[in-house]
């Protein structure tokens, strides 16, 4: 009966030494997938892009886009024939987008954008005596930056992920001019503006895609100074329509590939 019971009893001890190796297995897995989840969930929370793009303009707002200023024969008095090239503005975009993917599919995000453009409009059949060549031609650059944010919508993947992003903002912008029909002169504005993208994110660090930006702005003139030239008075004599000059109106449409950076946090 003695050595039953020691039996019994010994049984019972493995059992529960069993019972026990399971359950601290149990925990330990738990405990070890806890964080893991969390980790991931954080992950698909929070990211950050740091981004670059091309800037290619669609059209030219300029007014000599479709209007040529009117230039005469200060000898003859006759007007001349003249036609314009307008070229539209090429340029870049840094910047940085800071968001939340709500339920892995949705979210919402802020950007700020520093970009530049540079574009030229020049005048074919010019060819006034005493008058410069670097009248022929307007070069004009716009530096600045735009900050706002927007909705961003995304597939639930991991691997590869595609995603598209919109929204409104602010562009804060300076235009210069490097040529003497505009010698000088500069003039800041402020417009809203529209900014998107399609991209695809390779993983969890690399993405490629395709950014628009539309401009809102308002006319923005810039008045030239022609007094400190060569050739001043016959250029005057020249130009009969050169007091203000628009070099940007009305909606201004960009596109460009772009990379970027991808993490989450």
């Amino acid at each position: 009966m003695i050595a039953r019971a020691q039996l019994a009893c010994r049984k019972g001890r493995s059992r529960s030494l069993q019972w026990s190796a399971g359950a601290i297995a149990i925990a330990g897995v738990t405990a070890l997938a806890t964080p893991a989840s969390a980790q991931d969930a954080a992950e698909s929370n929070v990211y950050l892009d740091i981004f670059g793009a091309g800037l290619f303009g669609l059209e030219s707002t300029h007014e000599w886009n479709h209007d040529c200023p009117h230039v005469m024969d200060p000898m003859t008095g006759e007007q001349l024939d003249i036609s314009c090239d307008a070229r539209v503005p090429m340029g870049g975009a840094l910047g940085l987008r800071l968001g939340l993917i709500l339920q892995g599919a949705v979210g919402f995000e802020a950007f700020a954008i520093g970009a530049g453009d540079w574009s030229k409009v020049g005048i074919d059949g010019f060819d006034v005596p005493g008058v410069p060549a670097s009248l022929e031609s307007m070069q004009i650059g716009r530096v600045g930056g735009a900050f706002g944010g927007g909705l961003r919508l995304s597939t639930p993947t991991t691997g590869l992920r595609l995603s598209a992003g919109l929204g409104p903002g602010v562009a804060l912008r300076r235009v210069y001019t490097n040529v003497s029909s505009l010698d000088g002169s500069s003039t800041n504005y402020a417009a809203p503006m529209l900014l998107g993208d399609v991209s695809l994110t390779f993983g969890k660090s690399f993405t490629i895609g395709i950014l628009a930006w539309a401009e809102f702005s308002k006319t923005i003139s810039i008045e030239p100074d022609l007094s400190r030239l060569p050739g001043a008075e016959e250029a005057a004599a020249a130009f009969t329509q050169i007091e203000r000059v628009t070099v940007f109106q009305g909606i201004q449409w960009f596109i460009g590939p772009m990379i970027a950076f991808h993490h989450r946090s």
